[in-house]
């Protein structure tokens, strides 16, 4: 059993400088004489992107680059989800409920999640020089950020099929391959969680695997679970992923009797 470390956890920093750029000589859109004001975006030392249109703190949906052909929301690249979740700020892969009204379109996130202070990621934004800000039709119509649903977490969550699975670690007995374990986690997942539940770590967890041979690569789910005031916790390491520890009384009753909760 390994105790949890809030430090495992990792909050990223946003960084927005502005420069300025002069739209190609083909683009359909001219530009005014001092140019168009664009946005580097940062999260800690790692740059995202170079040529982001100025966006909003409630915006749900970004456009991390921009068609320098045509200057319009929609017609670029690198579409990201903006979600609340507890205190935190995460961007993730485009969630279905967003992906409408993009004429083109890639997902830089799509196996990955940037967690940010929700106390500071609206400021970040509101102190970064912009002239116009250009945001989805849909963000418009927000008042706040909208908080991640239980909709958008399934989209997020893809789990393995059992049918693969090989073994687990811990072992238990009943359930060798790890098959039964993850059915009921999945189906709390996708079936019987009816809101989204931030957890406090657990002091101490437990590391479960489950071993899959799927071609043309074997991989393994791991999984973080232990036991909080709030009840079972669980934190999804690989396959799938998300980096938050989650709590709800489906998880008590998908997890509830493995054994080593029970020390």
């Amino acid at each position: 059993m390994a105790k949890a470390d809030m430090e495992e956890l990792h909050i990223s920093t946003l960084r927005l400088e502005p420069h300025r750029i002069h739209l190609p000589p083909d683009s359909e859109y001219r530009d005014p004489p001092e140019g168009i004001l664009l946005w580097r975006v940062f999260a800690d030392d790692e740059q995202l992107t170079d040529d982001t249109l100025p966006f909003s703190p409630i915006d749900q949906a970004l456009e991390l680059h921009t068609n320098l052909q045509f200057p319009v929301w929609g017609y670029g690249g690198g579409y990201v989800s903006v979600r609340r979740i507890g205190e935190y700020v995460i961007w993730t892969k485009l969630l279905d409920s967003d992906n409408d009204d993009l004429i083109w379109g890639d997902e830089p996130l799509e196996e990955r999640i940037i967690i940010f202070e929700g106390n500071t990621y609206g400021a970040t934004i509101n102190q970064a020089p912009s002239e116009v800000v250009f945001s989805w039709r849909k963000s418009q119509l927000n008042e706040t950020l909208p908080e991640l649903t239980i909709v958008d977490l399934r989209n997020i969550l893809t789990f393995p099929n059992p049918e693969l699975a090989l073994y687990r670690i811990p072992k238990r007995e009943h359930d060798n391959l790890g098959a039964m374990v993850l059915r009921r986690v999945s189906r709390a997942v996708h079936e019987e969680l009816d809101v989204v539940s931030v957890s406090q770590p657990p002091a101490h967890y437990t590391e479960l695997r489950i071993g899959f041979d799927e071609l043309p690569d074997f991989y393994e789910s791991v999984w973080h679970i232990g036991k909080t005031e709030q009840g079972v916790a669980i934190r999804f390491v690989e396959h799938p992923y998300f980096p938050l520890w989650l709590c709800g009384a489906a998880f008590d009753k998908a997890l509830g009797s493995e054994p080593f909760l029970q020390t």
